[in-house]
């Protein structure tokens, strides 16, 4: 795992040392740089190694032998072995033993930007291909790796995170309005805009081809999570159940190779769960290491569950609490060194779990993925009665309904009774498609309006959320909302994990998100995902005799923090910043105190805007 800059442009060798040097923490092993100083224009590209694999084979910016091709990447391609050998059957001759990169840079030689077709992994990456005159930039399917960019001019610059690109001196960080609302309505800011004017992601999924003479960007979208209703697997459910249960195992298999130590982080959930014991099946008995981060509040606390896990399976298990103190010192830490607002609480005990295993492994498994996947989150047993309620409810009840929301008692328990019907009633009073975006926002409609000063419509904010509802080929609402957790929610905590992760470096990988797992998962009929209100239905099913009864039926917890307890002791942003970002310091502050003084629920704004006050300079 590794991070990478470069631009094309004059070239100034201290531009390149302090955009490399920015993400230090993402490959803290080594560093290199390499420079076309003779090619006009001028082309530099900077590097920074976490060493995983071929300690000694993998060093980068890796070049083809004519020096043609020139690629920097950060990843891992876990099907890299299978790949090798087909390239070598083509006739490709490699210098390594067992280089992924070589891999990558052999195969885009063989086959050009075709070849992220058939990667299965997480990647990012920048390839120079001085025979076309063009850079490629291109980002795996799920969008794990991040990978921005940015042109002025006919300098285009492009790093693994928004600050090394915004090191550049010809890129200005000038927050972008649109984008701030757009990250109060998600909890970040959704490819391909960031939160600043004229600074781009690469999408997921996705090849950007910059045509160096040309100075155009060619767009290219190669995959992205759509449901196939007309497709689904032959075989009764006890063989989907049989064929989702070998997929899991050698999705697990194919993440366990590694050149240095490896554990794993456990919540006690079913998905972290159900990768600990494939990997003690697979590691025959070898003592494996697994992580977690506790609260000393139970409704959040997780520790018995992930213990009872750890003690089923034999791993040398190791917790730590995370509180008050936590809050106070580490999270104004973790939020200077983002590159980008994320506005989950969940970030600390994610930096914190990734902190203690970084301690003694290089590399973690997680069960990310898996509740997009199989629908494992609360909202979707909540899909049905949101339809009956549309279709029942006349206009004065919702009404009454949701005054008597605003008027319960403010709970600080995770998920409680009045917080999930406050969030359930902001929704269904829109259409479906603005459902699941609306229960799941940080700020309401209302609440950004009043915060920016810019007037939305829920139609506008989340267009891009509703076209993607009504072009799902499937009319089922399970299915709609996989595709809106799968495309845009996914994304959110996909970040988190990178972040939190790498600013200790350490690499997270996820077995659900492989792509032999993930297009038998799309299939699926939604009959076996949410069964009779029980979420990931067929996935229990396929582990129930792996995996311990109590992990197998407990309700589903979420990572969440106790922020309604500790909004009491953070600092308060000050009204200098406030207004500088753009935000109404007022409003802010009137939300404040309400919440403090528990006459309504604000939480998620709060956050948001103290996330944006610690990470925004």
């Amino acid at each position: 795992m590794c991070g990478f800059v470069g631009y094309v442009g004059d070239i100034d060798l201290r531009t390149l040392a302090r955009m490399t040097s920015v993400i230090a923490h993402r490959g803290p092993d080594d560093e290199r740089f390499w420079t076309a100083a003779n090619d006009e224009p001028p082309v530099s590209l900077g590097f920074r190694r976490l060493v995983v694999m071929d300690p000694e084979g993998g060093q980068q910016p890796m070049s083809t032998s004519d020096g043609s091709i020139v690629l920097v990447y950060n990843g891992e391609i876990y099907n890299h072995r299978e790949l090798r050998l087909e390239l070598q059957d083509l006739g490709s001759r490699f210098r390594t033993n067992h280089s992924d990169t070589e891999v990558l840079l052999e195969g885009y030689r063989r086959w050009g930007t075709g070849v992220v077709t058939r990667l299965n992994g997480m990647f990012a990456f920048a390839i120079y291909d001085r025979d076309r005159k063009c850079i490629v930039l291109g980002r795996d399917r799920f969008g794990k790796k991040p990978l921005f960019y940015a042109k002025r001019g006919e300098t285009v610059v492009f790093g693994s995170e928004l600050t090394s690109v915004t090191k550049h001196p010809k890129i200005e960080s000038r927050i972008c309005m649109k984008s701030m609302s757009r990250y109060l309505a998600f909890g970040h800011v959704p490819a391909p805009d960031t939160i600043y004017e004229g600074v781009r992601k690469v999408p997921a999924g996705t090849v950007v081809t910059y045509g160096i003479g040309t100075h155009d960007f060619l767009e290219k979208r190669y995959w992205r999570y759509r449901i196939r209703p007309h497709a689904t697997p032959d075989g009764t459910i006890n063989d989907w159940a049989d064929e989702l249960r070998a997929l899991l195992r050698v999705a697990v298999k194919r993440r366990l190779e590694s050149d240095v130590p490896l554990g794993f982080l456990l919540s006690g959930g079913i998905d972290s769960a159900a990768v600990v014991a494939f990997s003690s099946e697979i590691l025959n008995g070898r003592n494996a290491q697994t992580f977690t981060v506790g609260f000393e509040d139970e409704t959040f606390d997780e520790r018995k569950f992930a213990n009872l896990v750890a003690k089923t399976f034999g791993t040398k298990h190791q917790t730590r609490i995370v509180g008050l103190d936590d809050a106070r010192t580490t999270l104004p830490e973790i939020y200077r060194r983002l590159d980008e607002p994320i506005a989950d609480g969940s970030l600390l005990p994610m930096h914190m779990v990734s902190r203690l295993a970084s301690e003694r492994v290089t590399v973690a498994l997680s069960g990310d993925g898996g509740d997009e996947l199989f629908a494992g989150y609360d909202p979707f047993t909540a899909l049905r009665l949101a339809k009956i309620y549309q279709q029942i409810a006349p206009e004065f009840l919702r009404g009454t309904l949701q005054y008597i929301s605003r008027a319960l008692p403010l709970s600080e328990q995770n998920m409680s009774f009045d917080f999930k019907l406050r969030r359930a009633l902001r929704g269904t009073n829109h259409g479906p498609g603005l459902w699941n975006p609306l229960w799941l926002a940080p700020a309401s409609v209302e609440e950004i309006k009043n915060v920016t000063g810019m007037r939305h419509e829920p139609e506008n904010l989340y267009q891009d959320v509703i076209a993607l509802w009504h072009e799902c080929e499937s009319e089922n609402l399970v299915d709609r909302s996989l595709e809106f957790y799968a495309n845009y929610y996914l994304e959110g905590v996909l970040t988190k994990v990178d972040r939190a992760s790498m600013l200790c470096g350490l690499e997270v990988r996820s077995p659900f998100l492989d792509v032999d797992l993930v297009e038998f998962a799309l299939r699926l009929p939604p009959s076996v995902k949410l069964h009779l209100g029980t979420g990931k239905w067929l996935l229990k099913k396929a582990l129930s005799e792996l995996l311990p009864r109590e992990i197998l039926r407990r309700p589903k917890k979420g990572f969440g923090v106790p922020t309604v307890k500790w909004f009491r002791d953070l600092p308060v942003p000050t009204r200098v910043k406030t207004e500088r970002l753009g935000l109404n310091w007022d409003v802010l502050m009137e939300y404040r105190q309400r919440q403090l003084r528990e006459k309504s629920d604000h939480r998620g704004v709060l956050w948001a805007w103290s996330a944006l006050d610690m990470s925004l300079t």
